[in-house]
């Protein structure tokens, strides 16, 4: 077995805090929600997502069925 010599390895430069962005957010939950749902597909045999404005029931051989339409809602945010 080798010994270990005293050098140290490199360390990452001290940063500002880490913050979250929209893009990130949506870069990890996307992959996470298909996931979900296939699991839920196998386990359950049908599944209920999301998909181009309306809240849809899926089953395993495929048949969908909308069960509402969402309306989207556009609203001012005053920031100031």
């Amino acid at each position: 077995m080798e010994k270990r010599t005293g050098k140290k390895t490199a360390k990452r430069p001290k940063s500002k805090k880490a913050y979250l962005t929209k893009r990130g957010l949506i870069r990890a939950a996307t992959p996470a929600i298909r996931r979900a749902a296939r699991k839920t597909l196998k386990n359950m045999g049908h599944t209920i997502i999301y998909k181009d404005g309306w809240i849809i029931d899926v089953d395993k051989e495929g048949n969908v069925k909308q069960l509402k339409e969402v309306k989207k809602i556009e609203a001012e945010l005053d920031l100031d």
